[in-house]
C-alpha cells in the first residue's frame, strides 16, 4: 500500500448496523494503536464511517456518505458481514451495469476497483460467524451474504482474504493484529523516504562520538530507523550470543509487530542463542506503565494532586486491561512460545521484578543502550522511542558495566515456566503492597 501523503492514515469502515459494536471496536484499537505504536512513527490511525463523519443532508444516501468521506481519501477499507446485506443504494456498478444491492456492497465495490487500480486503499474484510437463531434469520439477506463471500474464491470477482470472528474479543483481536502490520508496513515506506537526510544527520553526530572509549553511534527520534538498522545488521551479524534486557522485549519477539523478529529467527536459524530478561508485570513498575498509558483516567484518581492515593484502585485489574499488557506482554508469551517450540533452548525468557532502568542489547561486538523515562503521572507514558539511545563496541568500558549488568540479572531472574506458574502470588502480592503502604 502506497504510503499516505500526510501523517495522517484513513481507516474507512463499511458494515450494517448489526455490527455496530464492533464498528465501535475499530475506533478503540485505533485510539489504543495512537497511544503507542503509531506515535513511535508521528502518524495517527482517524476512523471514518457515516456515524462520525457525516451530516444530515439530501441527496442519495450513499453519495452523501462519498461526497463526506472520499473514495481518494481512503488509506485503508475495513469491512464487515453478519447476518444482513443492507438495502439497494439507487447506483449500479460501472464494471457490469448491476444494481448495488447495499452500502456496503457499494463502498467495497468502488475501494476494491481503486486499490486494482492504485494500490490504495488496502482493504481489510471481515465475516462475522457467530450463532444465531435461525428463526431470526432472514434467509434471503443470508443468501445475498453468502453470495458475496464466495466471489472472494480464486476465480470470483473479487478474490481475496477474509477473516472470520466469532465474538467481539476475537474481532478485536484479529483487527489490532492487522492495523499493526498496517501500521509497520506505512513506517516502512515513510522510512526509505527519510534515508538520505538521515544519513546526513548520522554523519554529522558520528564525528562528534568519543570513539576511543568505545562509542559508535548516537541516535534520537530523527534518526530513529538508522538506529532499528544498525540493530538489525547487528542481529544478523551475531553468530554466538544475544543478550536483551528490557520492559517487554515486543519488537524482538511478539507475536506480531515485531520490528527485529526476521532478523531473530535467522539468528536462531543459524544455531545463535537469544537470552531475555523483562519486567514481571506484577510489579509497582508494571503499574506505572500502565497508568502511564491509560491517560490516568484510573476510578476517580486526580493525578493534580499533592499525592495520589493508589490503595483505592484495583491495581491487578489496571494492567490487565492496560494496552502495555494485552497487546505487549501476552504477545511477547505467545511469540516466545512459538519461538520456544522452534528452537529449543536456544531461546530462553526470563521475570525480574526489579526495576529496569533501560534496554540493552548486547551482541559478541556491540551493545545499545536506551535510558527509561521514569513515568511521569501529569503525561501519558507513549511506547515509543522518546529518549535516546547509544552503541558502544566490546572495547569500551560501558560495553564490560553492560555485560556485568546482565549477567548478574539473568541469575536472579525467573524463568518463564515458573513465572506463569506463580502469576497468582505476584499478583495478590502487588495488592497487599500497596495496601500496606498507604
Amino acid at each position: 500500500m502506497p504510503a499516505p501523503v500526510t501523517s495522517k492514515i484513513r481507516l474507512f469502515v463499511a458494515c450494517p448496523e448489526e455490527l455496530a459494536a464492533e464498528r465501535a471496536m475499530v475506533h478503540s484499537v485505533a485510539k489504543d494503536l495512537n497511544k503507542s505504536l503509531c506515535a513511535e512513527f508521528s502518524f495517527i490511525l482517524e476512523v471514518a464511517d457515516w456515524t462520525t463523519h457525516v451530516t444530515s443532508s439530501v441527496g442519495r444516501p450513499e453519495g452523501v456518505i462519498l461526497h463526506a468521506i472520499p473514495l481518494d481519501s481512503w488509506d485503508v477499507f475495513i469491512g464487515m458481514l453478519w447476518k444482513r446485506f443492507g438495502s439497494p443504494t439507487g447506483a449500479s456498478n460501472k464494471d457490469d451495469s448491476q444494481p448495488f444491492l447495499s452500502g456496503t456492497e457499494e463502498e467495497f465495490t468502488l475501494a476494491y476497483q481503486l486499490a486494482a487500480a492504485t494500490g490504495r486503499p488496502r482493504i481489510l474484510m471481515y465475516r462475522c460467524i457467530r450463532s444465531v437463531d435461525p428463526s431470526t434469520v432472514d434467509v434471503e439477506e443470508m443468501g445475498k451474504v453468502n453470495k458475496f463471500f464466495a466471489e472472494f474464491s480464486p476465480s470470483g470477482s473479487h478474490p481475496g482474504l477474509v477473516q472470520r470472528f466469532e465474538s467481539l474479543g476475537d474481532f478485536e483481536r484479529r483487527v489490532h493484529d492487522d492495523l499493526i502490520k498496517v501500521v509497520l508496513d506505512v513506517a516502512k515506506e515513510v522510512g526509505s523516504q527519510r534515508q538520505l537526510e538521515e544519513q546526513r544527520q548520522r554523519d554529522a553526530m558520528f564525528l562528534a562520538l568519543p570513539s576511543a572509549e568505545g562509542f559508535q553511534g548516537f541516535f534520537t527520534v530523527s534518526t530513529n530507523e538508522a538506529r532499528n538498522q544498525r540493530k538489525r545488521q547487528a542481529l544478523l551479524a551475531e553468530r554466538s550470543l544475544v543478550r536483551l534486557i528490557a520492559h517487554v522485549g515486543h519488537s524482538y519477539i511478539a507475536r506480531v509487530g515485531n520490528r527485529f523478529g526476521d532478523e531473530v529467527v535467522k539468528l536462531l536459524e543459524a544455531g545463535s542463542r537469544f537470552q531475555l530478561v523483562v519486567l514481571n508485570p506484577w510489579s509497582e513498575t508494571g503499574l506505572m506503565i500502565a497508568i502511564g498509558e491509560s491517560d490516568q483516567q484510573i476510578g476517580g484518581l486526580d493525578f493534580n494532586s499533592s499525592r495520589v492515593d493508589l490503595t483505592t484502585i484495583d491495581a491487578v485489574s489496571i494492567i490487565e486491561n492496560s494496552v502495555y499488557y494485552k497487546f505487549s506482554l501476552l504477545q511477547i508469551l505467545e511469540g516466545y512460545a512459538n519461538l520456544r517450540e522452534t528452537f529449543g533452548d536456544l531461546i530462553e525468557l526470563r521475570f525480574t521484578r526489579s526495576n529496569i532502568p533501560g534496554s540493552i542489547m548486547l551482541t559478541s561486538d556491540t551493545g545499545f543502550f536506551e535510558p527509561y523515562l521514569s513515568v511521569d503521572l501529569r503525561e501519558r507514558l507513549r511506547k515509543a522511542f522518546h529518549t535516546f539511545e547509544v552503541q558502544y563496541s566490546r572495547s569500551g568500558y560501558f560495553y564490560r558495566h553492560a555485560s556485568a549488568y546482565f549477567d548478574t540479572l539473568w541469575k536472579v531472574s525467573e524463568p518463564c515456566n515458573e513465572f506463569l506458574a506463580n502469576q497468582g502470588t505476584y499478583r495478590s502480592k502487588l495488592r497487599e503492597s500497596l495496601e500496606t503502604s498507604s
